[in-house]
């Protein structure tokens, strides 16, 4: 009845959960990360309405924290937000808001809405607001040249993570530079050192400049001579 799901050791229950805050507070993740945004207005929602979905959703992402009137769900590095709330006059309409930082897991939570959605009979929503955000890239290839990039990008590829993640590539120029909404953006910095790279200084500078806001994985390259 979709009412409990399994993850792990633990069985959730959402429909049993008592009015309360997240252990993550959902105001954690600010617009600029979550560009993606659903909203649907409904005239009622039945009292099972949310916590169905919550279940369905659960069962397909990797992780999910929640509280009665909203959820926060993890998948492939991204991040959702559900919520329901009324209407600031008081009145029993009901706004349904979803965002997230990529499509792939809104596109998760819209599929279960519609489900459940279809579950009870009559029940329509009128759609407030449909925006699609701004893939976070995530993974961002870094070399100096392109025929660098190209060998990483290959390698990348061919593994597990490569194929999951969303890559951007980034030759570093003399005009190359990560302002702080590109880094918004950025989980991952993979940098192809070949020859020359400790002699450019432009390079370690964006290296300086980035290093304390994510993670970067240095990558040798055959033409790389470290003596």
């Amino acid at each position: 009845f979709d009412l409990v799901v399994r993850q792990r050791d633990e069985y959730l229950v959402p429909s049993i959960l008592p009015q309360g805050k997240l252990r993550v507070s959902a105001d954690t993740y600010c617009s600029s990360i979550c560009t993606f945004k659903f909203v649907t207005k409904y005239p009622k929602l039945p009292a099972s309405f949310f916590q169905r979905v919550v279940v369905r959703v659960a069962g397909r992402v990797s992780s999910v924290q929640f509280s009665s009137k909203t959820a926060v769900f993890y998948f492939q590095g991204n991040v959702c937000i559900a919520s329901v709330d009324s209407d600031s006059d008081g009145a029993e309409q009901l706004h349904l808001s979803i965002s997230s930082s990529g499509g792939a897991i809104m596109e998760i939570v819209r599929e279960e809405v519609q489900h459940v959605q279809a579950f009870f009979p009559g029940l329509h929503g009128t759609i407030q607001a449909d925006i699609k955000g701004k893939e976070p890239w995530k993974l961002v290839l870094v070399a100096l040249d392109q025929l660098s990039c190209d060998l990483l990008k290959e390698k990348l590829k061919e593994s597990v993570i490569g194929a999951r993640l969303t890559m951007k590539e980034c030759l570093i120029t003399d005009r190359m530079f990560f302002n702080d909404d590109d880094l918004q953006h950025i989980r991952v910095l993979v940098v192809a050192i070949s020859e020359g790279f400790e002699t450019s200084n432009h390079a370690l500078r964006v290296l300086d400049h980035v290093r304390s806001r994510v993670a970067i994985i240095p990558v040798l390259l055959h033409s790389f001579d470290p003596s």
